[in-house]
């Protein structure tokens, strides 16, 4: 019967509906507001929409589209001067693209928003060409294309120790990376063909690298969007530290009498190696 050893190999040194109508100005104003203004502060924003009027989308709403038509709504009661109502959105005045009718008056930008707050200001006229004004804000919150973002590997590693990194979103990515935060940055990402969806990368720590519990965050960009999410798990990583790091053969693997042991450390060192080997009669 043949014999085979169980070794255990042990390092000495080892680390563990609207329609638009258009004006001459249209896509010149279309450029305005693509963007919200980095002065937004939707949480002061004063909210005071009439009793006989309503908007959409609602104060305080979140929208997932990134062009949300926006709509303002008389009560069959009021009575305004339609035609020379005014809106403006993030500061930027749209009235020229606004279509206007005695019932409602509605805009829908040209170009998507990024996500974030949304400001609504219109003014109106009244029956005695009394003119008020409210303003309004909801919040653009497109879906995410990243479902997931995991570190595999153990999560304290030494020098020539892989930091595998798994991310899980949309098919097809136009680009996938992953970064230690505040540390290595744009980490590619391969798609798993076997798995499409599947993004892995890894980062093989280097002499001089340290880092404590540091965080991982994944991207994933498609159609000139980029998409962004932090793994829960993070890891700390001793570069400096010397390191020994066995290959071959694995830890707990049958092996024949004869048997070559691989690794890696650093250049010019000397490493003993110590078996823990075990029989079996199989």
């Amino acid at each position: 019967m043949r014999r085979f050893f169980y070794l255990f190999l042990f390092s000495l040194i080892s680390l563990n509906l609207v329609a638009l109508s258009f004006s001459s100005s249209s896509w010149a104003e279309a450029n305005n507001h693509a963007t919200p203004s980095s002065t937004s502060t939707s949480a002061a924003l004063e909210v005071n929409i009439p009793p006989n009027i309503t908007v959409d989308p609602a104060p305080g709403s979140f929208v997932k589209e990134a062009r949300p038509s926006i709509v303002v709504t008389f009560a069959p009661s009021t009575s305004i001067h339609y035609e020379l109502s005014r809106m403006w959105v993030n500061n930027s005045e749209v009235s020229g693209n606004c279509l206007k009718t005695p019932a409602f008056i509605s805009y829908r930008p040209f170009t998507d928003y990024h996500d974030g707050p949304v400001e609504v200001k219109v003014s109106l006229t009244d029956a005695n060409n009394s003119p008020s004004e409210f303003t309004w804000s909801f919040t653009v919150k497109r879906p995410s294309s990243i479902e997931s973002v995991h570190i595999t590997s153990r999560l304290d590693l030494g020098t020539f120790e892989d930091l595998n990194v798994e991310l899980k979103g949309i098919k097809g990515a136009d680009k996938a990376w992953f970064e230690i935060e505040d540390y290595r940055f744009d980490i590619p990402l391969t798609e798993d063909k076997q798995n499409p969806g599947l993004y892995k990368g890894y980062y093989r720590v280097k002499h001089g690298d340290s880092r404590l519990r540091a965080r991982v965050v994944g991207y994933l960009q498609k159609d000139n969007r980029t998409f962004e999410m932090t793994a829960p798990e993070t890891a700390s990583i001793w570069g400096q530290l010397f390191q020994v790091v066995i290959l071959e053969p694995k830890d707990k693997s049958q092996v024949p009498l004869n048997f070559k042991i691989k690794g890696r450390t650093l250049p010019n060192c000397h490493i003993s190696i110590v078996p823990k080997i075990g029989f079996s009669d199989n």
